[in-house]
């Protein structure tokens, strides 16, 4: 959460302290990627296999990127079970602009193996392609880990994504 966000909650000192603590701890576990170019979507793959490969839930992360296409912030969008995970247009903007960037990819897992874009995940990436350039934060791409060494699928790749 910005500052501004933590304001708003108005918080005393004590729990203010507790949700920077946690933030900050939730930070560290994740992977280290400043400064990271992504050229394509082999990149982003390439690191999101190992950890999103093998869970058992799907899970929709948000890579916000600069203009130089590389990494700024990494933004869980949404968690579902084993077919699927509920996400809308506005639930994955609104931390991507908030994060700043000038861009971002999604990438999420397909649990069952197969990285195959669902009809639900192409109607997630079309509606979300307008939107986007409207506020002026392309989607570039949208990554698919196949679970279980499943290999990874990009909507880029497969002309999706104009």
């Amino acid at each position: 959460m910005s500052e501004h966000e933590l304001e708003q909650l108005r918080l005393t000192s004590v729990q203010r302290r507790a949700v920077l603590a946690l933030q900050q701890l939730v930070r560290s576990s994740y992977p280290s990627l400043p400064k990271h170019k992504f050229s394509c979507s082999a990149d982003i793959a390439r690191i999101y296999a190992d950890r999103l490969g093998g869970l058992v839930h799907e899970v929709m992360l948000g890579l916000a990127l600069n203009g130089r296409n590389e990494f700024m912030a990494e933004i869980e969008l949404a968690r579902g079970g084993r077919h699927g995970a509920a996400l809308t247009v506005a639930d994955a903007l609104r931390p991507v602009v908030r994060a700043g960037a000038s861009a971002f990819v999604l990438v999420h897992n397909h649990p069952g193996g197969d990285p195959t874009p669902s009809p639900e995940d192409i109607a997630l990436t079309t509606a979300m392609q307008k939107p986007a350039d409207l506020v002026s934060i392309p989607l570039i791409d949208h990554i698919i880990i196949g679970g279980r060494g499943g290999g990874f699928s990009s909507m880029l790749d497969l002309c999706i994504i104009q």
